[in-house]
């Protein structure tokens, strides 16, 4: 009987924390809403993979890559001027 009682709350403790969640949360994070069709995903997904690739032969950078360098120039600046935070 006793046996029972420990084996049943062992086993309701790891249904219970099964289903809790952890993670990195930024506050300041905007979610886009998903596209309902495939294209719209690929779409995404190129925009975010053309923003790593450098220009080549004199040809602009896209407006994605400029926003994220801008981003990240002023991250820069401001770690050298202070201690970063987690905002």
């Amino acid at each position: 009987m006793k046996h029972s009682r420990i084996i049943t709350s062992a086993l309701l403790v790891l249904i219970l924390t099964s289903t809790s969640r952890a993670g990195l949360y930024y506050s300041g994070e905007v979610y886009a809403e998903l596209p309902s069709q495939w294209r719209g995903f690929l779409l995404d997904q190129r925009t975010l993979r053309n923003i790593g690739v450098k220009s080549v032969g004199g040809r602009a950078a896209s407006p994605a890559r400029k926003r994220y360098g801008g981003a990240a120039a002023e991250f820069e600046r401001t770690g050298r001027e202070r201690k970063l935070s987690a905002d």
